[in-house]
Protein backbone atom coordinates (compact mmCIF):
# COMPACT_ATOMS: atom_id res chain seq x y z
CA UNK A 1 0.00 0.00 0.00
CA UNK A 2 1.27 3.50 -0.68
CA UNK A 3 0.29 7.13 -0.69
CA UNK A 4 0.52 10.01 -3.15
CA UNK A 5 0.63 13.72 -2.34
CA UNK A 6 -1.49 15.83 -4.70
CA UNK A 7 -0.27 19.37 -5.27
CA UNK A 8 -3.52 21.22 -6.01
CA UNK A 9 -4.88 24.73 -6.00
CA UNK A 10 -6.89 25.97 -2.98
CA UNK A 11 -10.52 24.89 -3.23
CA UNK A 12 -9.76 22.02 -5.63
CA UNK A 13 -11.92 18.94 -5.02
CA UNK A 14 -10.46 15.48 -5.56
CA UNK A 15 -13.94 14.52 -6.79
CA UNK A 16 -13.01 16.38 -10.00
CA UNK A 17 -10.31 13.79 -10.82
CA UNK A 18 -11.54 11.36 -13.44
CA UNK A 19 -8.39 9.27 -13.70
CA UNK A 20 -4.68 9.45 -13.05
CA UNK A 21 -1.43 7.60 -13.57
CA UNK A 22 1.76 7.46 -11.56
CA UNK A 23 5.01 5.55 -11.52
CA UNK A 24 6.14 3.59 -8.49
CA UNK A 25 9.80 3.00 -7.81
CA UNK A 26 11.29 0.62 -5.29
CA UNK A 27 14.45 -1.04 -4.12
CA UNK A 28 14.66 -4.71 -5.05
CA UNK A 29 15.81 -6.50 -1.89
CA UNK A 30 16.77 -10.05 -2.76
CA UNK A 31 17.17 -11.12 0.86
CA UNK A 32 13.99 -9.57 2.35
CA UNK A 33 11.87 -12.04 4.29
CA UNK A 34 8.23 -11.64 5.30
CA UNK A 35 7.69 -12.10 9.01
CA UNK A 36 4.77 -12.14 11.38
CA UNK A 37 7.08 -11.46 14.33
CA UNK A 38 6.57 -7.67 14.47
CA UNK A 39 2.96 -7.13 15.51
CA UNK A 40 1.69 -3.56 15.77
CA UNK A 41 -0.90 -2.52 18.34
CA UNK A 42 -2.39 0.85 17.46
CA UNK A 43 -4.60 3.36 19.17
CA UNK A 44 -5.91 6.78 18.26
CA UNK A 45 -5.29 9.52 20.79
CA UNK A 46 -6.07 13.24 20.88
CA UNK A 47 -3.51 15.34 19.07
CA UNK A 48 -3.08 19.07 18.73
CA UNK A 49 -5.71 21.54 17.50
CA UNK A 50 -8.56 18.99 17.50
CA UNK A 51 -6.69 16.55 15.30
CA UNK A 52 -5.92 12.91 16.12
CA UNK A 53 -2.70 10.91 16.23
CA UNK A 54 -2.04 7.17 15.83
CA UNK A 55 0.17 5.65 18.52
CA UNK A 56 1.14 2.11 19.41
CA UNK A 57 3.91 -0.40 19.96
CA UNK A 58 5.96 -2.63 17.69
CA UNK A 59 6.95 -5.78 19.62
CA UNK A 60 9.80 -8.09 18.61
CA UNK A 61 8.49 -11.65 18.97
CA UNK A 62 11.33 -13.08 16.89
CA UNK A 63 14.30 -15.15 17.97
CA UNK A 64 16.88 -12.36 17.70
CA UNK A 65 17.45 -8.62 17.85
CA UNK A 66 15.98 -6.24 15.24
CA UNK A 67 17.14 -2.74 14.33
CA UNK A 68 15.71 0.46 12.91
CA UNK A 69 11.96 -0.18 13.17
CA UNK A 70 9.45 1.73 11.11
CA UNK A 71 5.69 1.60 10.87
CA UNK A 72 3.16 2.76 8.25
CA UNK A 73 -0.46 3.28 9.31
CA UNK A 74 -3.40 3.76 6.94
CA UNK A 75 -6.88 4.81 8.00
CA UNK A 76 -9.27 3.12 5.57
CA UNK A 77 -12.98 3.34 4.72
CA UNK A 78 -15.39 0.39 4.77
CA UNK A 79 -14.14 -1.03 1.46
CA UNK A 80 -10.46 -0.64 2.39
CA UNK A 81 -9.65 2.54 0.44
CA UNK A 82 -6.95 4.59 2.24
CA UNK A 83 -8.14 7.90 3.65
CA UNK A 84 -4.94 9.01 5.39
CA UNK A 85 -1.36 7.86 5.90
CA UNK A 86 0.88 8.32 8.94
CA UNK A 87 4.27 6.84 9.79
CA UNK A 88 7.13 6.75 12.27
CA UNK A 89 10.70 5.44 12.18
CA UNK A 90 13.49 5.23 14.73
CA UNK A 91 17.17 4.32 14.77
CA UNK A 92 17.38 1.87 17.67
CA UNK A 93 17.67 -1.81 18.54
CA UNK A 94 14.76 -3.89 19.86
CA UNK A 95 15.92 -7.01 21.71
CA UNK A 96 13.95 -10.25 21.55
CA UNK A 97 10.76 -9.68 23.59
CA UNK A 98 11.28 -5.90 23.62
CA UNK A 99 9.14 -3.25 22.00
CA UNK A 100 9.21 0.25 20.55
CA UNK A 101 6.50 2.85 21.21
CA UNK A 102 5.66 4.94 18.17
CA UNK A 103 3.67 8.09 17.53
CA UNK A 104 2.88 8.33 13.82
CA UNK A 105 2.66 11.62 11.96
CA UNK A 106 1.05 13.57 10.47
CA UNK A 107 -1.98 13.96 12.68
CA UNK A 108 -5.31 13.60 10.85
CA UNK A 109 -8.92 14.69 10.86
CA UNK A 110 -12.02 12.89 9.67
CA UNK A 111 -13.70 9.54 10.09
CA UNK A 112 -12.36 6.12 9.09
CA UNK A 113 -13.61 2.53 9.39
CA UNK A 114 -10.40 0.84 10.54
CA UNK A 115 -6.62 1.11 10.74
CA UNK A 116 -4.22 -1.00 8.69
CA UNK A 117 -0.60 -1.17 9.83
CA UNK A 118 2.68 -2.39 8.36
CA UNK A 119 5.81 -2.76 10.49
CA UNK A 120 9.37 -3.28 9.25
CA UNK A 121 12.81 -3.69 10.82
CA UNK A 122 16.29 -5.00 9.97
CA UNK A 123 17.78 -8.06 11.66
Amino acid sequence: MGHVILDTEPGFSVDAIESGTFDVSAINLVDAVRTEELPVVTSVVPGSFGRRRVTGRVTNLGSGTVRNPDVAIFGVNLVGRPLFFASDVDILTIPRGGSWSFSATPEFEGEYASLVSFADASD
